[in-house]
């Protein structure tokens, strides 16, 4: 019976043992020229499961020589997810995240670092689109922006009270209201103030698309839009799909978009300060018409008839009323961030002027489609 019970543990200390052998390698750089790797620097190890962090896991270890790291005895599980953090002057930077398995235990992720820096001259939009989508009393306007840290360290905003970095202002036309934070916004790193907000994530070297959406009352059929400007912006835009807008503000022109219902208007070389002001006409404004005032009454009485039944019925039956299917908005929000990759790497050219409008072209004919549906 001991020797039973004495292979049993030995079995599994055995895969216990393979089971929690993984590695996860890697080396700290500092991208910031002529500044090296302290040799007391700190590295965590963030884990992850179905997209949730693990609380409970946070393993640390002092950097090595020639600025190495290593993390051992890790669960060789392919549904585990480790990424290496360092946490330096203020800002946390991350590595590469890796998975490990048992064929693969060992697995290799880099971390870069930079120097920080309060001064924004390297910080400006390689190009801000706005998607303006007209409806009646009001527009619904969509910023895109593709912003670029050209210097080799991290922006963190000047020196504000507080913990947290005051870095880009996004400032709103007036009378913007019921603000959506997307892609690259975090509702937890924002601070609203009058006329827009700041975010407080820090801006590393290299580029960052960010988009948010707000809405506009239009009580009339034309709209003096004044867009306020913070950074210097290469390209300015604006797209409409409506054939009756018509668009007008100093060094903007129309620009031909093949094969797609956009309307595309243009300028370029805005300074920081500066306000772009667009003389919008062609809107729908707000309905006076009593035959449609009349027809919206009628139509939500009659919505009011239909729920009462719905109760009754559901309180009878006892079964669930399913509602109405709701339009997926997250395809339009993938097209749209295409279309910003595909901006930033003809910015980059990186792609051929030929390819880039036929790819462009493509997208917005997708994302025609889709407002169509």
């Amino acid at each position: 019976m001991k020797k039973f019970i004495f292979a049993i543990w030995v079995s599994l200390f055995i895969f216990s043992g393979i089971a929690e052998s993984g590695e996860i390698r890697g080396t700290v750089q500092n991208g910031t020229k002529g500044f090296p790797v302290p040799d007391t620097l700190s590295i965590s190890l963030n884990r992850y499961k179905g997209g949730q962090q693990d609380n409970q896991f946070h393993p640390k270890v002092t950097i090595r020589k020639h600025n190495k790291f290593v993390f051992k005895n890790l669960t060789e599980d392919s549904e585990y997810v480790y990424e290496p953090m360092v946490y330096y002057k203020g800002v946390k930077y991350y590595g590469e995240a890796k998975k490990i398995s048992t064929k693969m235990p060992v697995a290799e992720s880099r971390v870069f670092i930079y120097e920080t820096s309060r001064s924004d001259s390297a910080v400006s939009a390689l190009i801000h689109h706005l998607f303006i989508r007209p409806a009646i009393g009001f527009i619904q306007v969509d910023e895109m922006i593709v912003l670029e840290n050209k210097s080799d360290r991290t922006y963190i905003g000047p020196a504000v009270p507080g913990k947290k970095f005051h870095t880009l202002n996004y400032r709103l036309p007036p009378n913007a209201s019921k603000v959506q934070l997307g892609t690259g916004l975090m509702s937890c790193c924002i601070i609203f103030v009058p006329g827009g907000f700041y975010d407080t994530m820090e801006l590393l070297p290299g580029k960052k698309e960010i988009d948010y959406s707000y809405t506009i009352k239009t009580p009339k059929k034309e709209l003096d839009l004044i867009k306020p400007l913070t950074i210097p912006t290469a390209v300015f835009d604006v797209f409409v799909t409506d054939p009756d807008i018509q668009i007008s503000g100093k060094g903007f022109s129309e620009i031909p978009v093949k094969d797609s219902k956009f309307r595309r208007f243009a300028a370029e070389r805005f300074k920081a300060g500066q306000n772009v002001v667009l003389h919008i006409t062609g809107l729908k404004g707000e309905s006076t018409d009593i035959g449609n005032i009349l027809m919206f009454v009628f139509i939500g009485l009659l919505l009011l008839v239909v729920i009462i039944v719905a109760k009754r019925i559901k309180k009878e039956d006892k079964l669930p009323v399913t509602p109405a299917p709701q339009k997926d908005t997250s395809l339009s929000d993938y097209f749209l961030q295409q279309i910003a990759e595909l901006d930033e790497a003809f910015a980059d050219k990186k792609l051929e002027e030929s390819e880039y409008h036929d790819k462009r072209k493509e997208l917005l004919s997708m994302l025609d489609k889709l407002e169509e549906e």
